[in-house]
């Protein structure tokens, strides 16, 4: 039984749809693989967990704070941060086809937040999403607005 096909199937469902739902296999290690597909198609991914993000339309279309751990006695800072695609977007290489975000630990987002990432994938065809959100015998994926 093959478990890893050539990833093309998956890069094109990817740029048709915007945003995918993935469910891997319990073991792990496949989605690798679909990591380096997509960035040998061109795009640049940044792999982040969905744990503690907090405001997910704040944190990747708008200027967001950022308090630090606090060690000992130390003042209480907040780092302001520029939205990340736009970050992100500003490395890009000239010939890059746009940025992928692969949300691991995705099960841990809401609905709400799900449907918003759809919905930002089709404002802005430059940003692509994929989001892990559970496990399954063998590596699947669907768009994430029927997940």
């Amino acid at each position: 039984m093959l478990l890893v096909g050539s990833g093309e199937k998956f890069v094109r469902q990817l740029e048709q749809s915007g945003a995918l739902a993935i469910f891997v296999t319990p073991e792990g290690g496949s989605e690798g693989h679909y990591l380096r597909r997509l960035r040998g198609a061109g795009y640049q991914v940044v792999t982040l967990s969905s744990k503690g993000i907090g405001d997910l339309a704040g944190y990747l279309t708008r200027i967001h704070g950022v308090r630090p751990a606090i060690l000992g006695k130390s003042e209480r800072r907040t780092y302001f941060f520029p939205p990340l695609i736009e970050q992100y977007r500003a490395t890009l290489p000239p010939k890059a086809k746009g940025l992928v975000f692969w949300f691991y630990e995705g099960h841990v987002l809401s609905r709400q937040e799900l449907s918003y990432l759809v919905k930002l994938s089709q404002e802005d065809k430059g940003v692509k999403f994929v989001v892990e959100l559970g496990r399954d015998q063998s590596i699947r994926w669907q768009p994430l607005q029927s997940a």
